[in-house]
């Protein structure tokens, strides 16, 4: 894919990119993986409030901003977030690059069953692009708003059963056996930590022995992004583990969980890449490990 989501070449992805080239190249253990989950959990308990105290200073109304945010319900602060990333995109056909690629590659294997879950998807304009393609969507999201705008928009086909929406964290979600894609961009990395290594293992069972699995995951590279996200949204991060690239935990990652992101004649729409969301991401698509 290219060097960015959207086409626009970030300064905080190139940056990550040329600090990438420069890691180790030898993969971290699982245990060391495991461990790095570990600390975003733990990370992921502490109180809002304390990750955006770096953003504290001598402005009273700033820092009642900050607590108003911090303590505010996910629900709304996701709602505003959801309004706002609306209006920055609706204008835009903004389709992840990995599901995409995903995509291509299943409609030319001549599948019959074209069922696809996108988890967390709010109002993407996936959903939609994967009903224009003739495919049935479930849509699994944990907030309220996303999921109304998204039976407002698309309730044609809400009313046709082509696309059913689901309003619940995606790690309680039940899966369906024998799904051909599942997708999950801008999303994983608002799963708990601790469970997602079952959302993982709940995602492969569902796929079919074709099925493929496609997103990314958010890595920490900018201090505010990192603020923001944990601070207001109560996301976490793919670290760094041992001056070993992000790239290759997260190729560890999915490969403890029996995926397999090698790219080769078997399975040539496997792919891992760097990319750029609300921030630098590694990007997937991803086969069961058979």
């Amino acid at each position: 894919m290219g060097l960015a989501t959207f086409g626009i070449v970030h300064p905080v992805f190139l940056a990550l990119l040329q600090s990438e080239k420069d890691k180790a190249s030898t993969p971290p253990s699982t245990n060391e993986v495991d461990k790095m989950i570990q600390e975003q959990q733990r990370l992921w308990l502490k109180p809002r409030i304390e990750h955006l105290e770096i953003f504290k200073g001598p402005s009273a109304e700033k820092n009642e901003k900050i607590r108003i945010l911090a303590e505010a319900p996910l629900e709304k602060n996701w709602e505003d977030f959801l309004i706002d990333n609306f209006r920055a995109r609706e204008n835009e056909a903004v389709i992840f690059q990995s599901t995409l690629r995903a995509v291509e590659h299943l409609e030319q294997q001549n599948i019959t069953d074209k069922i696809a879950i996108d988890l967390g998807s709010g109002y993407s304009p996936m959903a939609n692009y994967l009903l224009e393609k003739g495919w049935k969507v479930i849509v699994v999201d944990n907030a309220p708003y996303a999921i109304d705008k998204c039976n407002e928009l698309y309730q044609e086909h809400v009313k046709s059963g082509r696309l059913t929406t689901v309003n619940c964290k995606m790690e309680e979600f039940t899966f369906p056996k024998n799904v051909t894609l599942i997708t999950a961009n801008d999303s994983l990395n608002y799963c708990e930590p601790a469970q997602l290594g079952l959302l993982l293992d709940k995602i492969n069972q569902a796929l079919a022995p074709n099925g493929l699995f496609a997103g990314n995951f958010f890595v920490s590279s900018d201090r505010h992004q990192d603020i923001a996200c944990r601070g207001i949204l109560n996301g976490w991060y793919v670290e760094e583990i041992k001056n070993t690239s992000r790239f290759l935990t997260v190729q560890k990652l999915l490969e403890s969980h029996n995926f397999n992101t090698a790219s080769n004649e078997e399975t040539p729409q496997n792919c891992l890449t760097h990319g750029f969301a609300w921030g630098p991401t590694i990007n997937f698509v991803a086969s069961k490990t058979l």
